[in-house]
C-alpha cells in the first residue's frame, strides 16, 4: 500500500492525514489490487485456455 500511496502522495502528506484514514486508504487500496490480481489471474488462465 504504501508505494502505491506514495505515488499520488508525499510521505509528509500521508503522515499528515489521521491514522483511521490512513488504515482505510490501506484497506481499499489492498481490496483493489487484490481484485486486480484475481482479474490478472483470470485473463492468465483464459489465454491458456485458448
Amino acid at each position: 500500500m504504501a508505494a502505491l500511496l506514495q505515488q499520488a502522495l508525499e510521505r509528509t502528506e500521508i503522515n499528515k492525514l489521521p491514522k483511521a484514514i490512513q488504515n482505510k486508504l490501506e484497506k481499499v487500496l489492498f481490496e483493489q489490487q487484490t481484485e486486480i490480481d484475481s482479474v490478472k489471474s483470470q485473463h492468465e488462465r483464459y489465454k491458456a485456455d485458448c
